[in-house]
């Protein structure tokens, strides 16, 4: 989600145009048209770099399809989880198993997609002039710290079953 964020946001600063970067990436949770989002997100950079005389391995459908597997997989084996509650032994095999192979999956995933679309953004804004270091706002610093107390959340959380 920050990373939608940032990147759209990169893209309003860079073209001038009115896009909402907050609510772009927000629209990626929602259901079918999160799809569309992703798919514009790609296409967009991708006219960019071709506007810019750059070449780009990023195609607005592998990464749908990358998407659609990351998100489909975790909430499928959400379900097959919950469907088990038949017996103790099983479920506990499967908070204790399945869970994290889902988890891990989706982490994957996400990681690819996210490191498969950057590597190309990273040199279509490499074919500029350096201007600087962007200073990080508000709302990313906010984010930002959000997300390390959430962290910091998960952590104690494993520490305190010890």
């Amino acid at each position: 989600m920050y990373w939608a964020f940032l990147t759209w946001k990169h893209y309003c600063d860079h073209t001038g145009r009115i896009a909402h970067p907050f609510l772009h990436a927000l629209m990626f949770l929602v259901p079918i048209y999160g799809l569309f989002q992703v798919h514009k997100h790609v296409r967009v950079y991708n006219g960019l770099m071709e506007a810019r005389g750059l070449a780009s391995s990023i195609n607005p459908v592998l990464a749908v399809i990358a998407f659609v597997f990351a998100y489909v997989y975790i909430f499928s084996g959400m379900t097959w989880i919950y469907r088990w509650e038949i017996g103790m032994d099983i479920q506990i095999l499967g908070m204790a198993v399945i869970v994290p192979v889902v988890f891990l999956i989706n982490v994957l995933a996400t990681a690819w997609l996210l490191s498969y679309i950057q590597k190309d953004l990273n040199r279509y804004w490499q074919s500029f002039p350096r201007s600087g270091i962007a200073p990080l706002g508000k709302g990313e610093f906010t984010i930002v710290l959000i997300g390390i107390v959430h962290w910091i959340d998960v952590f104690s959380g494993f520490a305190g079953e010890s």
